[in-house]
This record gives C-alpha cells, structure tokens and sequence, in this order.
C-alpha cells in the first residue's frame, strides 16, 4: 500500500489528506482519509516539518502500517548536503525508520 498525505492551511487550523494506493501503477486510489487538526504553527523556512509533522502523525494514528508500506510526504526528507532532516527525515525518525518515505517537493530548499 502507498499513502500519499498532503496538507492545506487556513487560519491556525490545517486538513490533512492521506489518498492511499495499492501500488504506483493505479490510477484511481483505494480509498482517501482526512482529518482537520487546529493550533498549527506559522511557516518556517527551513522546518515546515514543525508545522506539517503533527498533522501527518495525527493522521497516522488512524491508519495500520504494515511493514511493506511506503509512505510519500509533499516536501523533502533530506535538506541538504550536511543530510539535515526534512518532514520526510522527521518522519522517517519518528516511525523508528520502519517504513520507507518518499518526499516529493516542488522546489529546491
């Protein structure tokens, strides 16, 4: 299964999206979750995982990984050359690096 999470801010609150897959090949998803969480922190450049990381953790308490899931975060997991952790990094830590996570960015940090 892939779980692709998104989240989407409005005043102090966020909805997060987890649209899950069976395999990358689908093309229609198995099944979508969401949860709206309020009390969201301000952007930071350089530690967005401050602000998104409870949203997706909150989310994933409702869902059973299973030990040959992948998980896939809008954002970076690596920031740079030094390996600084990005949400992805965060998260990977915070499942005790069971379950791979792809980040998907849209640009450069």
């Amino acid at each position: 299964m892939v779980y692709i999470f998104d989240t989407h801010y409005f005043r102090d609150k966020a909805k997060t999206a987890c649209v899950l897959i069976n395999q990358w090949e689908d093309n229609e998803a198995t099944s979508v979750i969401t949860e709206t969480i309020g009390g969201i922190q301000q952007y930071e450049s350089g530690s967005f995982y401050l602000r998104e990381l409870p949203c997706i953790i909150s989310l994933l308490k409702t869902i059973e990984i299973k030990e040959k899931d992948i998980i896939v975060i809008d954002g970076f997991v690596i920031l740079d050359e030094d390996n600084k952790n990005g949400l992805g990094g965060y998260l990977f830590d915070h499942l005790s690096k069971n379950y791979p996570v792809i980040g998907v960015a849209k640009m450069i940090f």
